[in-house]
């Protein structure tokens, strides 16, 4: 998904205390280390930004030299008005290819990527927006303040053929930073990295100079954001610092900021639904497994009243005596195993269930609520991001016969609001 995949939305903790950063993050989700990219004329220029504990810091800078026929009759310009078509998809092609092999010699195949076009490639303004606004409305006055500007300056562009970001610059002030970039160059930007088997995870423009960037010996600085440098890092150039920086902070929303990408699209609130189903399912795995020391305690304790009254009974030195005895002890031992048999004939065995659902996944598909209907038949609800992820999640359970020999039953699916992903119900007989 273009726009800020993976990022943070921004948090509001009450307090000042680091727990409550944290625990929001992890809850939350997102990145934890990500590779800004800028082509430059001549290079390519890597970031690698890492968390360390509560803070980032610039774990590796790099640069990769391009070929040179990129340079040959192309100049940067906006979208396809200065550079043709073709000249512009082969630039784009030695993008992918250069930063395919940096990738592979840094080690950084599988980190999130975050490119920064160059400078002429999409267009961006800064303007005021009115106060009181927010949400929906918000956005549609960025929208016609943005095409405003965009026929004002580039005649040639329509707003409705291109992506498009807004973000407000921070401080008290109602500043905030307009971007567009063209849908076909954009597309084909995805496009090749996809071929050269790379994904992008953010894509934005060149922060305007406003924003001073200043570094000394062990901190970078980008406007009032900061990160820490990793010992013997050594500097990129400014002008080639500066939009790698930007591209990686943008994918991370560095400093709890919204950082504008080129296009519309933000990604929604993303919540860490692994760790969340750990946790349930570790919570119910302990109460389950109290229950069962407290039948291994109750099975104890009766063993344990039987062999004090048998040596009791050894100890009588009357003959009825140990008889009363032994058969008061018999019958108490056995109320006590009935009861014990009886606790464990109705009891259902959640644990091992649970323990098998766990081996179960199917990546994009996760099951909501879980309810016993009668005693050999379970009701799932849950949710998938597509109904192809719907069917492989039901197929898994046609497949695993020797526990669910019937197989599942869809009872239900649909569309939840706005597309986002498919509500599911199935029916499971044990």
């Amino acid at each position: 998904m273009f726009g800020k995949a993976g990022c943070l939305a921004h948090l509001k903790v009450m307090g000042k205390d680091g727990w409550q950063k944290s625990l929001l993050a992890w809850l939350h989700g997102g990145y934890s280390r990500v590779v800004g990219i800028y082509p430059g004329k001549e290079k390519l220029y890597f970031m690698e930004l890492g968390r360390e504990g509560e803070d980032w810091q610039v774990v590796r800078l790099a640069e990769e030299v391009l070929a040179e026929e990129q340079e040959a009759g192309i100049q940067a310009g906006f979208g396809s008005v200065q550079i043709p078509g073709q000249k512009r998809l082969e630039r784009i092609r030695l993008w992918a290819e250069g930063v395919k092999m940096r990738l592979a010699r840094e080690g950084w195949e599988k980190m999130p990527l975050a490119l920064c076009l160059p400078d002429g490639m999409g267009f961006s303004c800064l303007t005021a927006l009115p106060l009181g606004m927010e949400g929906e409305e918000l956005r549609e006055a960025a929208y016609w303040e943005l095409e405003g500007k965009l026929l004002e300056e580039e005649p040639g562009l329509e707003l409705a053929e291109m992506y498009w970001d807004f973000a407000h610059l921070g401080g008290a002030g109602q500043n905030y930073l307009l971007t567009a970039v063209e849908k076909p160059l954009i597309d084909s930007v995805r496009h090749e990295f996809r071929v050269h088997g790379m994904e992008l995870a953010y894509l934005t423009l060149p922060m305007p100079d406003l924003q001073s960037i200043r570094a000394d010996k062990d901190s970078l600085w980008l406007g009032g954001t900061y990160v820490k440098l990793a010992p013997l890092v050594q500097l990129l150039p400014l002008e080639a610092l500066r939009p790698a920086f930007y591209a990686a902070a943008g994918a991370v929303c560095l400093g709890d900021r919204n950082w504008p990408g080129a296009m519309g699209q933000r990604a929604s609130e993303k919540w860490n639904y692994k760790g969340l189903a750990l946790s349930w399912l570790t919570l119910v795995s302990c109460m389950l497994l109290g229950v069962l020391a407290s039948d291994i305690c109750t099975l104890y304790e009766a063993k344990t009243a039987r062999d004090q009254a048998q040596q009791e009974l050894a100890e009588l030195s009357e003959a009825r005596q140990q008889m009363e005895l032994l058969e008061s002890v018999r019958q108490d031992t056995e109320r006590k195993e009935a009861q014990l048999a009886e606790l464990s004939a109705h009891s259902y065995p959640w644990y091992s269930l649970l323990v098998h659902f766990g081996g179960i996944t199917v990546p994009g598909a996760w099951i909501d609520d879980l309810k016993l209907e009668t005693e050999d038949s379970l009701s799932l609800s849950g949710q998938a991001v597509d109904f192809g992820t719907l069917a492989d999640f039901i197929r898994a359970f046609e497949q695993d016969t020797e526990f669910f020999p019937d197989g599942p039953v869809l009872e239900s699916s649909s569309v939840q609001e706005k597309g986002q992903g498919v509500s599911f119900t199935l029916h499971l007989k044990l």
